[in-house]
Formats: C-alpha cells, sequence, structure tokens
C-alpha cells in the first residue's frame, strides 16, 4: 500500500534552539523507525522567514481529538507497548508524554509526533522498563480521564 507524499512542518519555536537541535538530532538517530512510528524526516527547511522541519504528513487523527478517543483502554495499551517497544533498541524515550505528541495511523498503530523532548542519556534496562511502563499507564489514564470529558460534553457517545 503506498503513500502519497503530503508534507508538513514543525516551526521553531522562539527561543527553542536547543530543543530544535534536539529534534533534529533524534530524526537522524532514529531514521530506520521513520515511517513507521515517527514521521519521515526530510530536513530543515526555512518557511516564513522561520526555521521548520520538513516531515511527511502522516495523518491519522491526535488522541486528544475526539476521532482520537474512540479506543478501548486495552487497544489502547497494547498500541503504546508495541509503539515504545519499536523505540527500546535506540535506549531513549519520548519525554513530553502527552496526548497531543501521539496520533493513532490507520486505526492500528501510534505514532510520536513531538520529539523535541526525549531523555537524554541513553537509558539502562531497569530504566527504560520502569520508564516506559510509566508512561504508558499515565498516558491510558490520560486518555481515559479526556474520553469522560469528551463524552460529557458531547463530543463522543458510547454504544450500549
Amino acid at each position: 500500500m503506498g503513500h502519497s507524499f503530503s508534507p508538513g512542518r514543525k516551526e521553531a519555536q522562539e527561543n527553542w534552539d536547543e530543543e530544535f537541535e534536539r529534534e533534529k538530532a533524534t530524526y537522524a538517530l532514529l531514521r530506520p523507525l521513520q515511517g513507521m512510528v515517527i514521521p519521515q524526516f526530510f530536513g530543515e527547511i526555512r518557511y516564513d522567514n522561520t526555521k521548520a522541519l520538513l516531515l511527511l504528513d502522516i495523518e491519522g487523527t491526535c488522541l486528544a481529538a475526539p476521532e482520537g478517543g474512540l479506543l478501548e483502554l486495552e487497544d489502547l495499551r497494547r498500541l503504546l507497548n508495541e509503539a515504545f517497544a519499536t523505540l527500546a533498541p535506540f535506549r531513549i524515550l519520548q519525554d513530553d508524554v502527552k496526548l497531543d505528541n501521539f496520533h493513532l495511523v490507520d486505526n492500528n498503530k501510534i505514532m510520536f509526533v513531538d520529539l523535541e523532548r526525549v531523555s537524554e542519556e541513553p537509558l539502562s534496562d531497569e530504566d527504560l522498563d520502569f520508564n516506559v511502563k510509566s508512561q504508558v499507564n499515565r498516558l491510558v489514564k490520560f486518555y481515559e480521564n479526556h474520553q469522560y470529558y469528551m463524552w460529557k460534553d458531547g463530543l463522543i457517545s458510547v454504544d450500549t
């Protein structure tokens, strides 16, 4: 199944030069995972006189959006564990754990979309395992709470 090219960009935030450079370095380190659990990275560009990363639009939906809030919690936990397991051989962890930084793609995988804050030093097996479990648990809890508020606000419904 081929994908059509749909470029996206992520503009550098003011006074975030270090984070911008870290994100570029992370994309380089994770080159084998591009298109699998992170967007494909094409390089740095200037857009409207601002530095930006040129990325392939992964489509899908943000887990914080109503369309991304329809997973069963067990399915979300499984998909998150699969995504984090793909990162594990690189000994890094995405440190900005919020629903906005994870997209559900093709209803069967999670992709990381924000890599400006990752663990600075390679993690030991024990630290990596502990942190992955903690992050997955935190994300599932955030998701569960977010689902409740989206349901309460009428943004999603529950079939009984």
